[in-house]
C-alpha cells in the first residue's frame, strides 16, 4: 500500500471535505454540508467528522510531526 494522505477542509460554509489523494496525485472528495444550506444528509457523519479535525488539530499541537 502507498502513502497516500487524507485530507479534511472545514470550509468557509462549515462544510466538512473529506479528500483521499494518491501518491500520484490523484484525489477523490466528498463534501458533507450544513443542513441549513440545501444539504445536511448526514449529520452525524458531518458532526463525527469535526471531532476527527478537532484531535488532528490537538494532536498536531501536543505532537507535532518533525519536518
Amino acid at each position: 500500500m502507498g502513502k497516500g494522505r487524507l485530507r479534511l477542509i472545514l470550509d468557509g460554509d462549515s462544510d466538512v471535505c473529506v479528500a483521499v489523494i494518491s501518491d500520484e496525485g490523484e484525489m477523490a472528495d466528498v463534501e458533507f454540508c450544513v443542513p441549513f444550506s440545501g444539504g445536511g444528509r448526514s449529520p452525524k457523519v458531518r458532526e463525527a467528522l469535526l471531532n476527527l479535525c478537532r484531535a488532528i488539530r490537538e494532536e498536531n499541537e501536543t505532537n507535532p510531526i518533525p519536518d
